[in-house]
């Protein structure tokens, strides 16, 4: 037997050895967004690219350009200067000091924040602002 392994060995005991990564909140985000364009085509909601892990030079760059820790992941204008701040949590999740110190911040100046689980705490938040969608259209 070879004390050297191939490539494909090292790939295959690499992966073992890891635990698989959970991206819950990933998958509640797209899970949002793809319901805000079910029931509000016309939306004009946006994720701000500020989280993820850069390299430093990028995470340079777009300090440079104005990203914050902090800002809440989707933005939902909905009429007249207004617009819904949306903090995504996996379920258990909780904000960090950062996050929560700008989602109070932006209530201090008015805006509207919430802090969602769920595809239907979104839902609950749209209706307790009387935003229109498909649904509420039923």
């Amino acid at each position: 037997m070879s004390e050297t392994l191939t490539a494909a060995q090292y790939q295959t005991l690499a992966k073992a050895d890891k635990k698989p990564r959970r991206n819950d909140e990933y998958a509640l985000h797209k899970a949002i967004v793809h319901y805000l364009h079910q029931v509000m085509p016309w939306n004009l909601a946006f994720h701000p690219a500020n989280g993820e892990r850069r390299d430093m030079k990028t995470a340079v760059r777009l300090k440079a350009m104005g990203v914050r820790p902090g800002v809440p992941d989707l933005v939902i204008p909905y009429g007249a200067g207004r617009m819904l701040w949306l903090e995504i949590k996996s379920p258990g999740g909780r904000a960090s000091k950062a996050q929560r110190e700008y989602i109070n911040k932006l209530r201090n100046y008015g805006h509207t924040v919430a802090i969602v689980q769920s595809v239907e705490d979104v839902r609950l938040a749209l209706s307790a602002l009387s935003i229109v969608t498909r649904e509420a259209g039923k």
